[in-house]
């Protein structure tokens, strides 16, 4: 399966770890940044 280059779709997860397992899921269409981070923490972390 081969991808001409620039033509790839970004898709990224975030999520909270503990020994139970995952919490607080979150998925992105794109790459993440500072702000969709920032807003992850306070939001659904807290």
């Amino acid at each position: 399966m081969g991808f001409p280059h620039g033509h790839r779709k970004t898709t990224t997860l975030v999520a909270g770890l503990r020994m139970t397992g995952m919490v607080a899921p979150m998925v992105l269409d794109g790459p993440i940044n500072g702000d969709w981070f920032e807003a992850y923490v306070t939001k659904v972390l807290t």
